[in-house]
């Protein structure tokens, strides 16, 4: 059990992301601790955006379709900031509204 951590303490002082086959140790001390940093910064940040994935507000959108006056009330109280309900149905149709029957009349010529 002891060797395994002495393994473990050897892999993490030694490991390298920036090696540049160099020999001279400041250069090689600075590739680990740089590459400490950035293992630190990249858990650190992954961490993050998986705690604010999981605690951020999900939006449901549902459809009602034809609701009757008292559902619209029930929903506005519930929902008051959030309800939307977008006119896509006109409440009179435009045939009750226009008449569009076409009537040609004669032209006379005066020539």
């Amino acid at each position: 059990m002891v060797s395994c951590w002495i393994k473990l303490k050897n892999l993490i002082t030694s490991f390298n992301l920036f090696n540049n086959e160099s020999r001279d140790r400041s250069i090689i001390r600075c590739q680990r601790l740089s590459t400490l940093f950035f293992i630190i910064v990249f858990i650190t940040l992954s961490i993050n955006i998986i705690i604010y994935t999981w605690i951020s507000e999900k939006t449901k959108a549902y459809i009602v379709y034809s609701p009757d006056q008292s559902t619209i009330e029930n929903l506005q109280s519930l929902y008051p900031d959030t309800l939307n309900c977008p006119c896509n149905q006109i409440s009179i149709p435009y045939n009750k509204l226009f008449n569009d029957q076409i009537i040609y009349h004669e032209v006379n010529q005066f020539f």
